[in-house]
């Protein structure tokens, strides 16, 4: 491969932990892929010339490949050779060449395909880098085959597979928005229009009212001859109806088109729902995904216990006052970063304004909450807060409040806000937990 003028880019996710395996007979175009992908992305390459050297890297036991790439550069015969050693080991592979005959393209359409970048001169090293983050950036796009039962989908399940992304099916609507409901990575739907119940309407229906649904990118298959019924999904909310016949290298470039758009909208969504200063959820996400976790917590059978807590910082305008609003930022955010160590990934923490935090705890019944809450005060109340005036104590109060599941969501946040209130007037530094008397003592 020619290596390529550098190019300005775009700051890229790293992707810590990712190995993957590249077939080439030119070193120097290697240790240039090696390189950047290390650097920016945090990828690991084992480099081999052949299918000896390929046997000896996939031997390797300590690594965990996800992709392979390999360059056509070579015999027929061995080119065989490479594509059975990793199809043996089932790794999508994307493959590189000056250009690639009719026959060669039969050949890799039987592989495990994740795609096929022709080299174009002195740009090929940057397409083939550019090829390798778009497939690994596939894994965090997942997508919903609608019309499991059809032969279009089942084609496609296996060929997006091997392009990365994270695939789920569904026969019927229930099921289409089950999966939607639980898993927050699906980007783009397909919809086999022919195979679904009245022509995918309903369905469509259903996800243009939900407001959390609407970044989702809807592709429609559409079966030869019927033009009506792509016109009538197009209506319905389809993004693009895809009318048979079509190559599979048409709809891959369809598909991505809108995979980008997902992705795009996505980073979007995610900067108007993060709080600038501590990085955490804002209020607006709060109030958005809080009542979205409370009914399905309150669906699942059994039902998941739910508490919501309020967290307020303890004097904090006396701290900006004397230290200025700066240093105050500083402490801001390192609260933040420890009650999203603590919220982990099960609990939702969000900055609500100024000083105040709050958290909706899943999975924990009151007196566990009220427990999993004297922590947090504790560990604030004994670990300082280093900055550059020196070591600070600051110390939180906290409001506890039970969800049952009747109230609105902004009702529990009112009850969790008066114990807030009762929690600062009875010294700081204290939990207060719906149904206990005002006789708590504090935690400091």
């Amino acid at each position: 491969m020619a290596r390529r003028t550098k190019r300005k880019e775009k700051p890229s996710r790293r992707a810590s932990g990712v190995d993957i395996v590249l077939v080439d007979r030119c070193d120097s175009s290697a240790a240039f892929l090696a390189y950047r992908l290390g650097r920016e992305r945090g990828v690991s390459v084992s480099h081999c010339a052949d299918a000896e050297g390929l046997a000896a890297v996939l031997s390797d036991e300590a690594k965990r490949y996800v992709l392979a790439v390999v360059d056509l550069d070579q015999p027929r015969v061995a080119v065989e050779e490479v594509c059975g050693l990793l199809s043996a080991h089932g790794l999508p592979t994307l493959f590189v060449a000056d250009a690639i005959r009719k026959e060669m393209r039969d050949f890799l359409a039987c592989q495990a395909l994740a795609g096929i970048v022709e080299k174009a001169g002195s740009y090929a090293c940057e397409d083939v880098f550019s090829a390798i983050l778009r497939l690994l950036d596939n894994r965090e796009v997942g997508i919903l085959l609608v019309g499991e039962k059809s032969a279009a989908c089942s084609r496609l399940a296996i060929r997006l597979g091997h392009q990365m992304h994270p695939i789920a099916t569904a026969e019927s609507a229930s099921e289409a928005m089950a999966h939607l409901d639980a898993d927050a990575r699906i980007g783009v739907m397909v919809l086999d229009l022919a195979h679904s119940e009245d022509g995918g309407a309903a369905l469509l229906g259903q996800i243009r009212e939900r407001s959390k649904l609407q970044t989702l990118r809807i592709i429609g298959l559409g079966a030869a001859g019927t033009k009506d019924q792509a016109i009538a999904g197009l209506k319905a909310g389809a993004d693009e109806v895809i009318v048979e016949p079509f190559t599979p290298e048409e709809f891959d470039l369809r598909l991505n088109r809108h995979v980008r758009t997902a992705q795009q909208t996505r980073c979007l969504r995610d900067l108007a729902e993060r709080d600038f200063l501590t990085g955490l959820y804002n209020r607006r996400h709060f109030f958005d995904e809080g009542p979205r976790r409370v009914a399905a917590a309150h669906a699942a059978v059994p039902p998941i216990p739910l508490a919501l807590a309020l967290i307020d910082l303890d004097h904090f305008k006396r701290l900006n006052d004397s230290y200025g609003h700066d240093l105050g930022d500083q402490v801001l955010r390192e609260v933040a970063s420890r009650l999203k160590q603590q919220a982990g990934t099960t609990h939702l923490v969000a900055r609500l304004g100024g000083e105040e935090f709050g958290m909706l705890l899943s999975g924990l019944p009151l007196q566990e909450a009220r427990t999993f809450c004297d922590a947090i005060c504790q560990s604030f109340a004994e670990i300082p807060i280093a900055t550059e005036c020196g070591a600070l104590t600051v110390t939180v109060s906290i409001g506890l409040a039970k969800i049952d599941g009747v109230a609105m969501f902004d009702r529990n946040l009112n009850a969790a806000d008066r114990l807030l209130y009762i929690a600062k007037h009875q010294g700081r530094s204290q939990v207060i937990c719906e149904g206990e008397d005002d006789s708590c003592t504090a935690v400091a």
